[in-house]
């Protein structure tokens, strides 16, 4: 079987689109976006939508406190791939429902085709879809493969995070050492879904454990799948 094609589309932010962005989306049928971004990053730039699309916020938290935050950069300063691999596995351990939200979104034909998106659309957004891809019965090796296709618009992206990039400089980063940021990286994702499957088991027990029943999981199946 093979995932349906125009279903589910995965994104950055969608505030800076042009009129015929905005146009663009409308004629794809666009009819929900799933903004996976902070309160404040959607306050700072709202989304822009074709009429008829609706916005619905579930904000990835990553919640640890500043001090730690500020040590742990400062500590890893030189080991920026090892701090991005501990960033997803706080994502996994702290927004299991959230994730499983994302999934009974999708599985609801009312809401697609949906775009699930934050602002870069590689971390939050990378691990989502790959947890939906992967609870459709992906192979892993061809998840991370699309995860990987944020890299052909790394100019995009570089560009649009080289502001939230300069504040790291105060910690001894370089340009050089924040690549990996900019990354989707096989290694990230693989190190992730390899701490899932150590830490709960299974894709299907981390989604038990979240909330999401086998029934949800059937009908994204047979609403994906063709």
């Amino acid at each position: 079987r093979a995932v349906r094609w125009g279903q589910v589309y995965r994104g950055g932010w969608l505030a800076d689109l042009s009129d015929e962005d905005v146009a663009a989306l409308g004629r794809m049928g666009l009819r929900l976006a799933c903004d996976l971004r902070s309160p404040d990053e959607v306050a700072r730039h709202p989304d822009r939508l074709p009429h008829g699309a609706s916005h619905v916020h579930r904000p990835i938290i990553g919640e640890v406190s500043r001090l730690r935050r500020v040590v742990t950069l400062y500590r890893k300063r030189h080991r920026v791939q090892e701090l991005l691999e501990e960033v997803y596995r706080v994502m996994l351990d702290q927004n299991g429902t959230t994730f499983a939200g994302v999934l009974r979104l999708a599985a609801d034909p009312a809401n697609r085709p949906l775009v699930i998106h934050c602002t870069a659309g590689k971390d939050r957004t990378g691990l989502a879809v790959a947890l939906l891809l992967l609870a459709l019965g992906v192979p892993e090796e061809t998840v991370i493969a699309d995860y990987t296709l944020s890299n052909r618009a790394f100019e995009v992206l570089a560009g649009r995070m080289r502001p939230e990039m300069s504040r790291l400089y105060s910690f001894g980063f370089g340009e050089v050492q924040l690549r990996p940021f900019l990354l989707a990286e096989a290694r990230t994702l693989h190190g992730a879904l390899a701490y899932l499957r150590r830490r709960y088991g299974s894709l299907e027990w981390y989604l038990q454990r979240a909330g999401l029943d086998d029934g949800v999981v059937e009908r994204l199946r047979a609403e994906l799948l063709e």
